[in-house]
């Protein structure tokens, strides 16, 4: 019976278990050997296939390792969430988007740490292109985004043939991967370029190797013709006059040549100019301990290839299970420093800075030059530009004379942009630093002087990373005091920015130490919404902490069923095996809402104690928390969870077999869809009747909702058929509109209020920002929180800090 299966087999002390776990999420890593097997057996020799080729060869650079190993080789296959669908008022009851537990919990994209531990089943690689034609792929700096739009041009370049097994995309299409700081449009602007896509094509070739760089302009009418995939990386690495330069031509280019699928990387705050010409916002998701796991386990096997010293060891079992510790909210770019130090028996001890000083120091050939490079690297953060080439190698040439020093600026200059990736070379010759995180250590370490508070205060992921190695390196109580100097604003942009720059920071360290308690404080303040409560969770999660533990162990007994909803999110992202008694009592909560996030947090646990718990509560709880302890073993929690599912489907009791159903819908793997495919002939009419919902959604003969799996296509008026109907109702005009929602604003309709109040700020429409505040003193409960949620996602999506109120 379903009680017995967690009889005590322990979670694997050390690696195990964490690798074998890992495996089932990553199997995508199983397509992409295969799909570069067959492209391998079809691929003929005429300029297309070394033009591809020549792309693979490119995008296997772009990583940390890329001098040393091919990325293919330790790729963890990123996955991407969206923001929680819009309600939508549906005359026949049928959910337009998933509508289940997970809906439960708070997404703050723009600091989504916490979410790590929940294994959210998130848009996996493989569906990010199966929807919408226009994609702004977004997140904070070192999240993988860069990785990402690389795996996706390896992929589609390896796709020969239409419907090709285990392609990206459904047709064959033509990949070109670019930087934004490779666009380069003429001085008359968009009306002075001859063809739209000639800056792309320029761009191009920066980072080709000649023969496929001289097959690109045969290729030009499989983007003209919309058979292109067309990839951007690095919008927020521009200056902002460069990005809208960069955002119209994109506009230009869609209007142009319609058809081609569209990715661009950008910050996860400030992305509403590409969402105004049609981009759908799409985030990365963060990483938890089985993609960290999983990291290591592909990096050891590619040690041999990776390590500058070839005396360093081969990892050990040991050394695996050590370089596991203590990385919970590690991003991608960081784990992968932590990696190359331990591996390279080189780690100081000091966390984030101490890897990123290994980093440079192991791929900086010319020590004697760093006062060249930080100079390059200070300009770089001051001016967002880089330096021509020419100057750098006079700079080089000069300080050579100086100091009777035997080099060549050319030499030198390869080794910095060719050998090791240090610096990139644009398409228009500037050099820039590859790495932003590395570009403010150069500029930091060693002097502070002469530097600007001023620029580093204002909003962006790439200023808060530049802040954050400044506090590990000289004293920020001046920053932190110029900033909380400012006006608190209303989506608390300052507390989340504070967390982003104590994170790194040592347990002991002052400037960690007044921000934690700044950010605590907070927390326990009355709070007007309870989103704004939600946001200082994702903050304390994100720095983490033994007090921060307690504080949520505090909010679970508070008498507001919201504090302890929110505790209990937060509780399940930090804690540990002792705080699943305290949970599981959450499961006898009188509030429903308050039952499920404690469930949901038990299981982001993943402790042998909390499992056993969650599978007690799959008997005998009611039907939304037996949905949610499904929902969460479909990520295959602590290993045991597909089992649960699957021993469910014998339990007499049928509230338990329909259950499971939901938990293995998600799981949508061939084994879980043929057990809902029998359950089709299950005794028990409720259970019969979900299997077979499931299986028509499966194949597609009824109307799905769209899942959490799928980006979903940007919400226009003219689409949504609740909106439709109310306009033809009220007769307002020749279609459906954004003038019909801001209307409804001011109207008594509460669901289409919600409806509007939630679509609006998915769309990221400024004009509805005023009649938001309004709303903030609605004298329905639902309505206030909506609308401050909406401001907030408004406040995101253009980067702007909105007023809060008093």
């Amino acid at each position: 019976m379903i009680n017995t299966i967690l009889s005590w087999l322990p979670l694997l002390v050390g690696i195990g278990l964490a690798i074998g776990a890992g495996v089932l999420i990553f199997n995508q890593r199983e397509q992409l050997a295969s799909l570069g097997a067959a492209a391998g057996q079809r691929v003929s020799r005429g300029l297309a296939s070394r033009y591809r080729e020549g792309v693979i060869e490119y995008a296997n650079t772009l990583h940390l390792a890329g001098f040393r190993v091919p990325l293919e080789r330790i790729a963890v296959m990123p996955r991407f969430i969206m923001d929680h669908a819009p309600f939508a008022p549906e005359a026949d009851d049928a959910p337009s988007a998933y509508d289940g537990p997970l809906t439960l919990l708070p997404l703050i994209l723009e600091l989504p740490t916490y979410l790590a531990a929940y294994k959210l089943p998130g848009i996996p690689l493989q569906k990010l292109l199966r929807g919408p034609d226009y994609i702004a792929l977004l997140g904070q700096p070192g999240s993988g985004r860069s990785v990402s739009l690389a795996l996706i041009a390896i992929l589609i370049a390896r796709q020969t043939e239409d419907e090709q097994e285990g392609a990206l995309v459904s047709s064959k299409r033509t990949p070109i991967l670019v930087h934004a700081d490779d666009l380069v449009f003429s001085s008359g602007g968009l009306a002075g370029q001859p063809d739209v896509l000639d800056p792309l094509f320029d761009a191009a070739r920066a980072g080709l190797k000649f023969v496929a760089a001289q097959a690109l302009p045969s290729l030009r009418n499989e983007f003209s013709e919309g058979r292109g995939a067309i990839l951007i990386d690095g919008l927020d690495e521009i200056g902002d006059e460069q990005q809208l330069r960069v955002v119209d031509w994109l506009n230009a280019l869609i209007a142009t040549y319609p058809g081609n699928k569209i990715v661009v990387s950008a910050a996860s705050e400030g992305y509403a100019d590409l969402q105004r010409v049609g981009f759908t916002a799409v985030f990365t998701l963060p990483w938890g301990q089985r993609e960290h796991t999983e990291l290591a386990r592909l990096w050891a096997d590619a040690w041999a290839d990776i390590r500058t010293n070839p005396l360093a060891a081969q990892p050990t079992d040991d050394v695996l299970v050590r370089v596991l510790r203590h990385v919970r909210g590690l991003s991608p770019f960081d784990m992968s420093l932590k990696l190359w130090s331990v591996f390279s028996e080189t780690d100081p001890g000091s966390g984030q800075i101490g890897w990123y000083r290994g980093y440079f120091e192991r791929i900086n050939a010319h020590p004697e030059l760093i006062e060249i490079l930080r100079k390059l690297a200070q300009q770089e953060i001051a001016e967002e530009r880089g330096i021509p080439f020419e100057t750098l190698g006079a700079q080089i040439e000069a300080l050579a004379t100086e100091q009777e020093l035997t080099l060549n600026p050319a030499d030198v200059i390869y080794d910095w942009v060719g050998a090791s990736l240090l610096l990139t070379q644009r398409a228009d010759k500037r050099l820039t630093f590859t790495h932003n995180a590395i570009r403010a250590l150069v500029a930091l370490d060693g002097t502070t002087q002469g530097l600007s508070i001023e620029p580093l205060l204002r909003p962006g992921g790439h200023h808060d990373q530049t802040i954050a190695v400044l506090a590990q390196i000289a004293d920020i109580s001046g920053v932190i005091d110029a900033l909380l100097a400012q006006p608190l604003d209303l989506g608390l942009t300052q507390y989340l920015r504070l967390a982003r720059w104590a994170a790194p920071l040592g347990p002991s360290d002052a400037a960690r130490l007044d921000i934690e308690s700044r950010l605590r404080r907070a927390y326990l303040q009355p709070a007007a919404f309870p989103g704004s409560r939600e946001r200082m969770m994702a903050a304390l999660v994100h720095l983490g902490g033994r007090d921060t533990i307690q504080l949520f162990v505090q909010g679970l007994q508070h008498t507001d069923p919201t504090i302890r909803t929110i505790s209990a999110f937060g509780l399940g992202a930090v804690g540990s095996a002792e705080n699943a008694p305290q949970l599981d009592d959450r499961l006898k909560d009188e509030n429903v809402v308050v039952q499920i996030a404690a469930t949901l947090a038990l299981a982001a646990l993943e402790t042998p104690n909390a499992l056993d718990m969650l599978t007690q509560a799959f008997v005998t709880s009611n039907e939304l928390v037996r949905r949610a302890v499904a929902e969460m073993m479909a990520a295959d929690i602590g290993g045991q969870g597909h089992a649960v599912l699957r021993d469910a489907m014998d339990e007499p009791d049928p509230e338990s077999r329909k259950a499971s159903l939901y938990g293995l819908e998600l799981v949508d793997l061939p084994w879980a869809w043929r057990i809902i495919d029998e359950a089709q002939g299950d005794d028990q009419w409720v259970v019969r009747v979900a299997a077979t919902t499931m299986m028509e959604r499966h194949n597609g003969e009824v109307d799905a909702p769209l899942g959490l799996d799928l980006p979903r296509p940007l919400p226009m008026p003219e689409r949504l058929d609740w909106l439709i109907e109310w306009h033809e109702y009220a007769g307002s005009g020749d279609q459906a509109s954004i003038d019909d929602m801001l209307d409804l604003l001011a109207g008594d309709e509460d669901e289409m209020r919600l409806a509007a109040i939630e679509t609006l700020a998915a769309l990221g429409i400024v004009d509805a920002v005023q009649q938001l505040y309004r709303l903030l003193g609605d004298p329905r409960a639902e309505i206030r929180d909506a609308a401050f949620r909406a401001i907030a996602v408004i406040g995101r999506a253009t980067g702007q800090t909105l007023p809060n109120v008093v």
